[in-house]
């Protein structure tokens, strides 16, 4: 299911639920813009939540700032985020940073994997570009 198409005018719980991968969607991810979500401990586990969307708890990634290495559940959710937001918002600078923002706020892990893919796009498209002003907001 590849939802609906994300429009300027969405708001911004829409648009992280239109964003990340429907199977990393819960109903407690809602708040993770705001820091006000908790992390579900069983959705990086080998079983999965078996809440699934309705689980009250986020299943965005909350990597934490001090933990050396994450585990590789974690690491691949990340990757898998960011792969969905690269592939949705690479048209559209403006957008990209928003939800790298919000998504990335209790991950810092992400936020690194979001920012170099970022760059990755600013160098193939070549020149100056609405990325390199974007890339400056961070």
């Amino acid at each position: 299911d590849e939802g609906v198409e994300a429009s300027p005018d969405m708001p911004l719980d829409a648009l992280l639920a239109n964003t990340i991968a429907e199977n990393c969607w819960s109903k407690g991810s809602a708040k993770h813009h705001e820091g006000k979500c908790r992390p579900c401990h069983y959705f990086h586990t080998s079983t999965g939540c078996l809440s699934g969307r309705k689980c009250r708890f986020c299943h965005i990634p909350h990597t934490g700032r001090g933990k050396t290495r994450l585990g590789m559940t974690k690491r691949i959710q990340c990757k898998r985020i960011a792969d969905t937001v690269e592939e949705k918002y690479q048209g559209d600078p403006e957008r990209f940073m928003q939800v790298v923002g919000t998504i990335s706020s209790r991950s810092p892990y992400l936020r690194s994997i979001l920012e170099e893919r970022l760059k990755d796009i600013r160098d193939s498209v070549g020149a100056k570009s609405a990325y390199d002003e974007a890339a400056a907001a961070l």
